[in-house]
C-alpha cells in the first residue's frame, strides 16, 4: 500500500477525525485514475496496481483529475474534515466543479477593501503591472489609464514574441489556428489560476485591473505569470510545430498537454 499518511507514531485512524486547522495542512494533492472511497476513517484511492491511503485531514484540498470515481461516503468524509474537492482537468488545465469550498471571510473582506478604495486599488494595480512586465508602472491616477497602458504593452509583447520565435503575427482578433491555440492555452492558465484563487480563500470575481466578470481576479493573477513564464513556452512550441507542418491544425489536446507539462 502506498501511504500518504502524516500520522505520528502510535496515532490511530480514529484520531484523523479531529479537526486539523487548514493552516496546519498540506495545501493540496492531485489524484487521478482510481476509485476514491472510505476505509474505516481514512480515504483510500484504489487502483489496479496499488492502493493509496489519504488521511482526510492532512490536505486542505484534493484535486480530482480525470478517471477518479468518488463514492458518497468519501465525499461525506471530506465534508466532515473541511477538505475542499476540486474536479479538474489533467494538470489543473480545467476546473469543472468545486465542493465544500470554505472561503476565508477575512481575506475576502480585505480583497473587497482594496477593490472599493480607489487609492488602494490603483496601488495594487501598479504592483500587478510591475510583476507582469518586470518594469516600473508609468504614472497613472486612474484604472482606465492603467488598463490602456497594459493593453498597449500586451499587444506589443505578443507581436515581439512572435517575431522572436519566427512566427508571422496577424493580430489577436483573427481566427487562425495559431490564434486559437493561444486562446486555448490562455484558458488552461485561467483554470489553474482559478483553482489557486479558490484554494487560498479569495473570490475570483473581485478583480483589481479587471472587473465586471465572474473571473476578474483570476485574470489578474494569471497575467502575473503569463508573459514571463507561461506564454513564451507556448509560443516556442507553436513555432516548432509550424516548422514541422505549417498547415496542420493545432488539436486542443496537444495544446492542453503542452500547458499541463
Amino acid at each position: 500500500m502506498t501511504n500518504l499518511s502524516v500520522l505520528a507514531v502510535g496515532q490511530s485512524r480514529k484520531d484523523l477525525l479531529l479537526d486539523v486547522p487548514v493552516t496546519n495542512r498540506l495545501s493540496w494533492v492531485a489524484l487521478g485514475k482510481g476509485r476514491l472511497e472510505v476505509d474505516g476513517h481514512c480515504l483510500v484511492l484504489t487502483r489496479e496496481d496499488n492502493v493509496i491511503e489519504i488521511p482526510p485531514g492532512a490536505f486542505a484540498s484534493l484535486l480530482l483529475e480525470p478517471g477518479v470515481v468518488l463514492t458518497h461516503e468519501a465525499a461525506k468524509l471530506c465534508a466532515e474534515n473541511r477538505t475542499t474537492l476540486f474536479w479538474v482537468g489533467e494538470g489543473g488545465t480545467r476546473l469543472y466543479a468545486v465542493s465544500g469550498l470554505h472561503a476565508n471571510s477575512e481575506l475576502i473582506l480585505a480583497q473587497t477593501t482594496v477593490r472599493i478604495d480607489l487609492s488602494k486599488r490603483i496601488a495594487a494595480a501598479r504592483r500587478l503591472y510591475t510583476v507582469m512586465f518586470d518594469s516600473p508602472c508609468p504614472p497613472s491616477l486612474t484604472i482606465e489609464k492603467l488598463r490602456g497602458i497594459e493593453g498597449s504593452k500586451v499587444k506589443a509583447w505578443y507581436a515581439e514574441q512572435a517575431i522572436a520565435v519566427g512566427l508571422e503575427w496577424d493580430g489577436r482578433a483573427t481566427k487562425s489556428a495559431f490564434q486559437q491555440a493561444i486562446s486555448y492555452a490562455n484558458s488552461c492558465l485561467y483554470a489553474l489560476s482559478e483553482i489557486a484563487t479558490l484554494m487560498l480563500g479569495y473570490s475570483p470575481a473581485i478583480g483589481i485591473m479587471h472587473s465586471g466578470d465572474p473571473k476578474s481576479f483570476v485574470y489578474d493573477i494569471a497575467d502575473t505569470v503569463k508573459f514571463k513564464h507561461f506564454m513564451p513556452h507556448v509560443f516556442r512550441w507553436i513555432a516548432t510545430r509550424q516548422q514541422s507542418d505549417p498547415l496542420k491544425y493545432f488539436a486542443f489536446s496537444e495544446v492542453r498537454c503542452v500547458c499541463r507539462d
